[in-house]
């Protein structure tokens, strides 16, 4: 490999002359310039496949790591994201169900086309507590808005003040909007509480049809495809959970036959800078077809865009384009 240098040098030998017509300057700038963004191209493509590779790498080990937790402590990971924002009652640990629950905003537009928000019955209730998922964390509705704020909460601060915060796009962390949220002024983290779950509380389920329809399905439906791709019945009822930070996985037992908890839970790498990005926990309770679950089974682990692991094995051998 020539450097710059050497290559002038020897484009003056073949030329016999003392330097170059600005005529040629211009086309060896021209030249490099077209060299350089190709570099930049090739960059850009690399970047964007190690972060598929990433992806991929994140869905495989939390899968692995939710079912090793599950069967080391004997039940699933509790505490963790409902993806939604509600009202609570009082500081927390009860949600007002008269005020409909709604997505939050951070929410990719992917995932947010992925899932919908449904009550919850009695026998997915209970199919839920047996698996070991009784508390969910939700957002304060009053802080999943846009705008210059402050914006009081309902639920109190970690010093147990009166919380507000600014605009939920401005988080300072995504990924954190579930904390508590931070006492003092001019905090924008965490809005969050815990709710003890119960029937009729709005969970964020998986769309069984893309888009949604009518189970059995219909004369020119896809048959519950989104289901039937994670390997689930067309018809069978898939719960979407965040495992965020503040899930029981993160915590250590030392009563449990061996230790499984994240030290650190991991994320899509592939999100933009104001999105939750947290994977997201697929969790079964049955249906019209296999009937009623007597406990919830983890079904499978996307990324934040709802993508499951072949999709972004796929994407990152360039497979799907």
């Amino acid at each position: 490999m020539f450097t710059m240098t050497q290559r002038l040098k020897f484009a003056q030998r073949l030329k016999g002359q003392g330097g170059f017509t600005l005529l040629e300057l211009l086309v060896v700038v021209a030249i490099l310039a077209i060299v350089a963004s190709g570099l930049v191209v090739a960059y850009d493509g690399l970047e964007k496949r190690a972060a598929l590779q990433g992806a991929s790498h994140g869905i495989a080990g939390t899968d692995d790591a939710v079912r090793n937790f599950t069967t080391l402590r004997g039940s699933a990971p509790n505490n963790l994201d409902s993806l939604l924002a509600a009202l609570p009652i009082g500081t927390g640990q009860t949600t007002d169900i008269t005020v409909p629950a709604v997505e939050i905003a951070t929410l990719t537009s992917s995932l947010k086309g992925k899932i919908e928000e449904k009550a919850l019955t009695a026998p997915q209730r209970t199919a839920l507590a047996n698996a070991g998922i009784t508390q969910l964390r939700y957002i304060d509705v009053a802080g999943n808005v846009t705008g210059a704020g402050p914006f009081p909460l309902t639920t109190v601060a970690a010093d147990t003040t009166v919380a507000s915060v600014g605009d939920v796009s401005k988080t300072d962390i995504p990924n954190r909007i579930f904390d508590v949220p931070r006492e003092g002024a001019n905090k924008n983290r965490g809005r969050g509480y815990s709710n003890t779950l119960a029937a009729n509380d709005t969970v964020s389920v998986w769309i069984a049809d893309s888009p949604a329809v009518v189970l059995p399905a219909l004369p020119g439906s896809n048959g519950g495809i989104n289901n039937t791709k994670l390997g689930a019945a067309a018809d069978d009822v898939l719960i979407a959970f965040g495992l965020g930070n503040n899930s029981t996985i993160t915590q250590v037992d030392p009563t449990a036959r061996g230790d499984a908890h994240l030290s650190t839970v991991p994320s899509y790498p592939d999100a933009a800078k104001n999105e939750y990005s947290r994977y997201v926990l697929i969790y079964n309770v049955g249906g019209p077809t296999s009937g009623d679950f007597a406990k919830a089974r983890l079904q499978a682990v996307v990324d934040s865009k709802g993508d499951f692991l072949d999709e972004e094995l796929a994407e990152a051998s360039g497979q799907k384009q």
